[in-house]
């Protein structure tokens, strides 16, 4: 496996283990070793999507599941995700599941598992997936 390979493969695990400590690019690009620029376009080549755009999907799945359990408050939920306030992580969590936190929250669970179905984190493309194997 070549190095370049092996990064991709480390950032993958590490933003799928990881998301929910607030992860910049910046972060990673420190990481990995790679200028951001380069990081993003070589995560893009391998993957089919942009490096910020999967640790967006990841964090917003991640968050919408902890949101299930009724003792983690709204906030405590933004605060773990990396987001600076409750409005912040309401907005971003609108604009991506079209809804507030606190109406997914009181959905039932089947209509729950419709929308993540509906807003499921996209796949990598097959050459990202033969890198986890």
């Amino acid at each position: 496996m070549s190095l370049r390979k092996s990064v991709l493969k480390k950032i993958i695990e590490a933003v799928d283990t990881f998301s929910l400590d607030g992860y910049r690019l910046d972060d990673i690009a420190e990481f990995s070793g790679y200028s951001k620029w380069h990081l993003q376009r070589i995560f893009k080549e391998h993957t089919g999507i942009s490096l910020g755009e999967y640790i967006k999907h990841r964090k917003m799945h991640a968050s919408a599941h902890d949101l299930l359990d009724k003792d983690n408050t709204i906030l405590f939920v933004a605060l773990l995700y990396g987001y600076e306030s409750q409005q912040t992580y309401t907005r971003a969590f609108k604009r991506y599941f079209g809804i507030s936190p606190g109406w997914f929250r009181n959905m039932n669970s089947s209509d729950r598992y419709k929308l993540l179905k509906e807003y499921k984190v996209p796949r990598i493309n097959n050459d990202a997936q033969k890198l986890m194997a």
